[in-house]
């Protein structure tokens, strides 16, 4: 028993480091862009929101952990609800930056993870830790980002100005025009998180009837899984 003290007592202390007052949503992140690789200006954003679950205020600190095997030109820029930073910027505590989330009790704020890929196609995992500002020691979280960047076809380009999604808004289902490239649609909420995902086909319709009224994101996406457009959409249910 007491060769096995040592053991509860790491363990203890371990679940002790990680608290969840604080959560990332979602987590982990997951999608995949297709973005115009010509120029270096491209970025893509990971939408994601932080959560106060505690009762308190809390100070937060985040801290940009770059993948395992991402691509070496790729950068990486945080925005929270008090500013969005540069890439040289890569925690909000130490170095050039000094300037905590505050978050209320129940309060979510803006996490947003921009990714520059600079001209270079890929796909990784990039994380953010967040922490206790006031005490670092304390992870709340760490959010994964699972993302891939694809560069936009000259094709999919000369086309894709005349794909739509209609009725919008919607209260019962989606129609997309006409067209020979798009093979799925994928339909997000304004978080990014996937909710339905539909097989083309010529002169179908897509049922959404099921989803709660807001706004959603429609990605056209071909047989590549490359997304060719995204579009937003509002669903509003039909009033008797």
């Amino acid at each position: 028993m007491k060769q096995l003290l040592p053991i509860f007592i790491f363990i203890f202390i371990s679940f002790q480091a990680i608290s969840q007052d604080v959560t990332v949503e979602p987590n982990p992140y997951i999608n995949t862009f297709a973005v115009d690789l010509s120029t270096s200006n491209t970025e893509a954003i990971a939408h994601t929101e932080m959560v106060n679950n505690s009762s308190g205020t809390l100070n937060v600190k985040w801290v940009i952990v770059p993948g395992d095997n991402c691509p070496s030109e790729w950068k990486y820029l945080v925005c929270d609800k008090n500013n969005c930073y540069t890439t040289a910027v890569t925690t909000n505590q130490g170095g050039p930056v000094n300037n905590p989330v505050i978050l209320a009790a129940g309060e979510k704020a803006i996490l947003d993870l921009h990714i520059k890929p600079n001209q270079t196609a890929g796909s990784c995992i990039p994380k953010i830790e967040v922490r206790n500002y006031d005490d670092p020691s304390v992870l709340y979280q760490t959010a994964d980002y699972d993302v891939k960047i694809d560069a936009l076809s000259a094709a999919t380009e000369r086309e894709k100005a005349n794909l739509k999604v209609f009725p919008n808004p919607t209260s019962n289902y989606i129609s997309l025009s006409e067209n020979h490239f798009v093979s799925q649609l994928w339909v997000s909420n304004i978080l990014g998180k996937r909710v339905r995902t539909f097989r083309t086909s010529v002169g179908n319709n897509y049922d959404v009837s099921s989803l709660p009224d807001g706004i959603y994101l429609v990605s056209m996406v071909d047989e590549d899984n490359k997304v060719l457009k995204t579009v937003r959409i509002s669903k509003r249910s039909i009033r008797p």
